[in-house]
């Protein structure tokens, strides 16, 4: 492995959930809570390499990004990590803005280009595209050439139009309700939404009630014939959901079966080999 002096460490939702109390029911969670206490937190770093093993490409004083594996944590000077989940800083980013982004840069890479194949010409939806994720998430499909729909709230609309660069930006705060504005921008494109990665529902009774995914996969549009048209052709991408999602995403990550129903998926980030991710 690799031993980097870390000079930024990033932190995550997943981190202040104690890594699976976000997978777990809340019944469970103080008793796996005593079982993750006293390991250091955090997956995301930056730094400069102080040994490196020969052969391995990297050389004392090289400037890195990268995760640590889980309960080893970020949140120390100095991390032993794998070659495969650490790779060389980009120039153009500072170590602050690099420690930002592996946790998040992963989790949206693979899931629209890896797991589901997103390429140019597709439509993609992001729920929750002013988030960490879902922010990164919009960049990624239009860097694949995607057409990118957002939803997110006015107030952060301009950023991911913007910096971002979302085609369309759908405020979940209006009072037109999102399944009715996908309709309408499905209706003018004459063309369903290939896919949709929502990165705001979970098992928290808090996010479930906006109930996303049921309104969208029931919703349909007018295409310009007489058969009415699903909105979403393709898949509805969760990273967030209840346990039985979570013990089926686990499944298919380690064995590739896969158990969710048609046209659905809880995506779970990997970490082998995602350095050239």
């Amino acid at each position: 492995g690799l031993a980097p002096l870390l000079r930024e460490a990033g932190v995550n939702p997943v981190d202040a959930k104690f890594v699976v109390c976000d997978k777990l029911p809340g019944w469970i969670q103080p008793i796996a809570r005593r079982f993750i206490e006293g390991y250091t937190p955090g997956f995301d770093f930056s730094g400069r390499v102080i040994e490196a093993p020969s052969g391995s490409g990297f050389s004392a004083g090289d400037a890195v990004m990268g995760t640590a594996p889980p309960f080893v944590g970020s949140l120390q000077e100095v991390v032993a990590v794998p070659l495969d989940q650490v790779a060389a800083k980009p120039k153009s980013l500072s170590f602050q803005e690099a420690a930002s982004l592996p946790l998040v840069g992963l989790t949206a890479m693979q899931a629209l280009r890896e797991q589901n194949g997103l390429k140019a010409g597709q439509r993609l939806v992001v729920v929750g595209a002013s988030g960490g994720v879902g922010h990164v998430a919009v960049q990624v499909g239009k860097a694949l050439g995607a057409h990118v729909t957002a939803i997110c709230s006015s107030a952060n609309a301009e950023f991911v139009a913007s910096r971002c660069g979302a085609d369309a930006v759908v405020d979940y705060k209006s009072d037109v309700p999102v399944e009715e504005a996908l309709r309408s921008l499905a209706s003018t494109a004459r063309a369903p939404f290939d896919l949709l990665l929502d990165c705001v529902s979970s098992h928290d009774p808090r996010d479930a009630a906006a109930a996303y995914e049921p309104t969208i996969r029931r919703a349909t549009f007018d295409a310009g014939d007489s058969a009415a048209v699903p909105l979403l052709a393709g898949k509805y991408v969760c990273i967030g959901g209840v346990t039985s999602d979570w013990l089926a995403a686990g499944l298919k990550r380690k064995t590739g079966v896969d158990l969710f129903s048609r046209g659905r998926e809880l995506f779970w980030i990997r970490f082998p080999c995602s350095a050239g991710a």
